[in-house]
This record gives structure tokens, C-alpha cells and sequence, in this order.
């Protein structure tokens, strides 16, 4: 199969209101934007919108880290409450996963991302590369993410 037959998915991967239970750096959860069963995209995600709606008891601190390649974590970022966090496409940043955990339970979040467009040279340069992974387990729900969970 050559390069130019290559598909990806070019949906939306949505989270909508996404309650953490505990909070806490033991309430992570990871999202995979390329290998994600019901809603990966196979390539990294090109834009990304993430609400904090809070909801929660406490300072409502929403945390998180992006994975540009499966492998490595930039540094953590924080979204106060009722705020938003926007990595659009024209900023040229890929992202293949993302860690989120709350300062406290009851924290609510929605998330948006977009595979944006692919040339064939950006594919040929993310392809080669090994498949993003995380060492965690899958939780096999979909009732709130509307995709599978990864816990870590």
C-alpha cells in the first residue's frame, strides 16, 4: 500500500462534560487522538479545544500535559475554571495524546480536536515513526467520553 492510499478518519473527537470522580493526580485519564478505537484519527490531532467548566468542589483547577509523539509529556499546563485552552491548526503543533486530572472531584470537562489536513509529505514524515503507546490499562467505558478511557 502505497503512501497515497493512506486514510485517516477525519471526524471530530469530542468530550462532552466529563465529570472526574476523586480528582487528584489518581484520577488521570489519557485520551489517544491517533489509536483511540472508536474515535483515532490514525494521524495526530491539528486543533484542540478544551473547556473547564469546573463544577467541582474545590479550586476547580482543571490540569493537563499533550504528547506530540506517544512518547514524551511537555510540561503541565493549568485551565481555571470556566476558562479554555485553544491549540489551533494554523499553529502548526500535532498532538497524539493528552493527560488530564483535576485539582478536585466533581470538575467538569469538554474537549474538541480536529485532524486538520494532511499532506502526503507530513504523512510520510508521522508514518514511519513507531505507533504512539501508553502504558496503562483501558477501562472499556464509554459512557461519558463517548470513546475508551486510558488510565494511568
Amino acid at each position: 500500500m502505497g503512501i497515497e492510499e493512506i486514510k485517516y478518519r477525519r471526524g471530530k473527537f469530542s468530550v462532552d462534560r466529563y465529570e472526574f470522580e476523586k480528582g487528584g493526580e489518581g484520577d488521570t485519564v489519557v485520551l489517544d487522538f491517533v489509536n483511540d478505537p472508536l474515535q483515532g484519527f490514525q494521524v495526530p490531532a491539528k486543533s484542540l479545544l478544551i473547556i473547564n467548566h469546573g463544577g467541582g468542589a474545590g479550586h476547580n483547577y482543571l490540569y493537563y500535559r499533550v504528547s506530540e509523539d506517544g512518547d514524551g509529556w511537555d510540561k503541565v499546563s493549568t485551565i481555571l475554571p470556566d476558562r479554555t485552552e485553544e491549540y489551533p491548526s494554523s499553529d502548526g503543533q500535532v498532538i497524539s495524546q493528552i493527560m488530564l486530572w483535576s485539582s478536585n472531584p466533581n470538575l467538569q470537562v469538554s474537549l474538541r480536536a480536529t485532524p486538520g489536513i494532511w499532506t502526503l509529505t507530513e504523512l510520510r514524515q508521522y508514518l514511519p515513526s513507531p505507533a504512539p503507546t501508553v502504558e496503562a490499562k483501558i477501562l472499556g467505558t464509554e459512557d461519558k467520553w463517548g470513546a475508551l478511557l486510558t488510565q494511568v
